[in-house]
């Protein structure tokens, strides 16, 4: 409960920042705004209070703050009329396309692939290398203190320096009654597909259409080129495995 609390609390500051900053944007770039400065304010609050006041204190004190801010920021309306998408109507036809498929694909291999549990453990994609272990480990050692820990849990002595944000947002998360893996999931899955489609606009004023925009995206998502749906249909072919079956099982 007290997680979806943390989560709708970052949303409304995020949505009454993205009101007051009063923004020339496209329709889609509202909310991938919002999300955006509403978790990575949200955690800079709380991690302000946390440096000073222990967890019972701090928490419930970035609540507070953040709901004061939003209702104040919210008082001005936004005037900025929304921007027009070049080449519409197809533009619009593009970019749901593009948002529908994105959205669907990271959610679900986030769903499968990151720190899922298992009767031998713990696991995550294979790509990851040690970035989940380091990960989890800070979301951990966050999330288990009373106060904001300032020691590197996997290097015993060593001072931390910074609490990434991204994973002081997961350790809130993990306290409000959320498991490891739900923590990490719902962040990840709302500033990926936000960050997107801040891109796309950011590629529509440059380039003035959002074809090329789109084509580009979809080739960093496959690791630069189209050569990784020629390895995904590679893998699907030599599993023997229906195409849901093999969804759910990806193995690289």
């Amino acid at each position: 409960m007290m997680a979806l609390l943390y989560i709708a609390s970052a949303l409304w500051l995020g949505t009454a920042l993205m009101r007051r900053l009063d923004l020339p944007l496209y329709a889609f770039e509202r909310p991938a705004l919002a999300v955006t400065l509403g978790l990575l304010g949200w955690t800079w609050l709380t991690l302000l209070t946390a440096m000073v006041l222990p967890y019972r204190w701090s928490l419930p004190l970035a609540l507070v703050l953040s709901a004061a801010a939003s209702v104040w920021l919210w008082i001005k309306p936004p005037n900025s009329p929304l921007r027009r998408l070049p080449g519409e109507p197809i533009a619009w036809i593009i970019w749901g396309g593009f948002t529908a498929i994105t959205s669907a694909g990271l959610a679900w291999l986030f769903w499968t692939h990151d720190l899922i549990s298992t009767s031998e453990g713990i696991f995550s994609a294979g790509s990851s290398w040690a970035d989940y272990g380091v990960h989890a480990s800070l979301v951990s050692h966050f999330a288990v203190a009373t106060r904001l820990p300032l020691d590197m849990p996997i290097a015993a002595g060593s001072h931390l320096t910074y609490p990434f944000l991204i994973d002081l947002l997961s350790a809130w998360l993990v306290r409000g009654g959320w498991s490891l893996h739900l923590a990490l999931l719902v962040p990840s899955i709302l500033l990926s597909i936000a960050f997107l489609q801040l891109m796309v606009g950011f590629g529509a004023r440059v380039f003035g259409r959002i074809g090329g925009v789109v084509l580009g995206l979809t080739l960093v998502l496959l690791n630069g080129s189209a050569a990784g749906v020629m390895a995904a249909w590679e893998d699907w072919h030599q599993s023997g495995l229906s195409l849901v079956t093999w969804l759910m099982h990806i193995p690289r």
